[in-house]
């Protein structure tokens, strides 16, 4: 007989979009026998298949390297160790996070926004439980050259694919602060990111937040320079989880956690583009090629879950106004969870 999460149907964007047009859930705290079961999971990283064939919903707005862990727990088949089947719908974080938290799907992969944590506030029963790279080394702020100083320009407007309201924001703010601004001095436009050298070519905005691999393009014209980019543990995306996998079936929750942790040990650690089957496993998931993965450096993927630039980012967008409902930075037990990973870690 196959797990309750193997009968859902799979979603379209379509219907999810619908059923996301609706947000009004009240916050659920895990029931008796939800803790009870939760205290029993498995700890440690080594796969324990779970007793049945189980499909995880998973939806994904674009699959980028940054998500590594996942790509490669399917691609690699350490989602398959743990008797694991990851059902992909395609959605973007304004539809996922409503998806997730009306139980649509399990698992959401997203950038980390302020619409995640507008859902928390408002009732939503969803937790960050691992994170995305936690280091991305070729992303960053790319500003117009003047070519009278060769300096980079005074900045007023920044194109970012989330406007203000990403975890770039945190950098973002550094860069403002080193050249006597801050968020509130400059506007913000969103953009995406394949029509952001367009804009910077233009003169329609000063500056763009970029990410690889058009952070290549900028850099073979000479006319931009990079100004700042995330620091370690400024991870811009991670993955939620929604009421299936937090109450109903915890033990589905720790199978996919235990297989994202250990993905990140044994494929992800170090320089992990000298690794030939990683990269060919890689740039089959991104559709792409092996020599265009070659093309930017490793990221760093840790099996951690660290705060500071996530309430760094809350107290811009509050800065910023209009993006995060709440007036003050929501806590990280609001919206954090990581319990599945200290037990993937044995640190519990």
């Amino acid at each position: 007989m196959s797990s309750p999460l193997t009968t859902r149907r799979r979603l379209t964007a379509a219907v999810l979009a619908l059923a996301a047009t609706t947000l009004a859930l009240a916050a659920c705290s895990s029931s008796g026998a939800a803790e009870s079961s939760a205290a029993a999971l498995p700890s440690g990283l080594d796969p324990q298949p779970l007793a049945e064939d189980t499909t995880v919903t998973v939806s994904v707005g674009t699959k980028a390297e940054y998500l590594g862990a996942l790509l490669l727990a399917d691609a690699l088949g350490e989602f398959e160790k743990e008797n694991l089947t990851v059902d992909w719908v395609d959605l973007p974080s304004s539809d996922a996070v409503p998806a997730l938290a009306q139980g649509k799907t399990d698992m959401a992969a997203v950038g980390l926004n302020a619409t995640s944590f507008n859902a928390i506030d408002g009732g939503a029963d969803i937790r960050l439980v691992f994170p995305g790279a936690t280091k991305v080394p070729a992303d960053g702020l790319y500003v117009a050259i003047d070519p009278a100083t060769g300096q980079p320009k005074d900045v007023s407007t920044i194109a970012a694919i989330s406007g203000p309201a990403g975890i770039s924001v945190v950098p973002i703010t550094r860069y403002l602060e080193s050249v006597g601004k801050t968020v509130s001095d400059v506007a913000f436009e969103k953009v995406d990111l394949a029509d952001m050298p367009a804009a910077l070519d233009a003169g329609a905005v000063d500056a763009a937040w970029v990410n690889a691999p058009v952070t290549t393009m900028l850099e073979e014209t000479g006319r931009y320079q990079r100004v700042v980019g995330y620091e370690n543990g400024e991870y811009g995306a991670g993955y939620l989880m929604g009421p299936n996998l937090l109450r109903d079936h915890p033990e589905v929750g720790q199978a996919v956690v235990r297989a994202l942790a250990r993905t990140a040990r044994d494929h992800l650690s170090g320089d992990y583009k000298t690794d030939t089957a990683t990269v060919a496993a890689l740039a089959t998931a991104l559709e792409s090629t092996p020599e265009d993965v070659l093309s930017t450096p490793a990221l760093t993927f840790d099996a951690a879950l660290p705060t500071d630039a996530i309430q760094k980012a809350q107290q811009a967008w509050i800065a910023v106004g209009d993006i995060l409902k709440a007036d003050t930075p929501l806590e990280p037990t609001a919206y954090l969870d990581g319990s599945f990973l200290d037990r993937a870690l044995g640190t519990t």
